[in-house]
């Protein structure tokens, strides 16, 4: 069942520096009283998909339009390090 549950969720868009990791880019232009329960879902499956396999290791990453805007991320690797809002304590999954 979980198979069902990993393959029904779509994402923004996909990104990897390397075979072994790749992240989960969700992009939002504003704000609203949804984004944190929407930004759940992304992180759940990570956990979910990591548990399940031990090739590569999923990670995510909500990017928003205002602070892309401010910070300009030079690179994958800053835009990974600069949007942690909505990440999941790594212990938890």
């Amino acid at each position: 069942m979980i198979y069902l549950t990993l393959s029904a969720y779509f994402t923004g868009g996909l990104g990897s520096s390397n075979r072994k990791q790749g992240s989960i880019v969700e992009t939002k232009g504003r704000e609203d009283l949804n984004v944190p329960l929407k930004m759940a879902r992304p992180g759940q499956w990570c956990a979910d998909i990591n548990r399940v396999q031990a090739d590569a290791r999923y990670d995510f990453i909500c990017v928003d339009e205002e602070s892309f805007e401010k910070f300009k991320p030079g690179s994958f690797g800053q835009l990974l390090e600069g949007f942690k809002e909505y990440k999941i304590n790594p212990t938890e999954r």
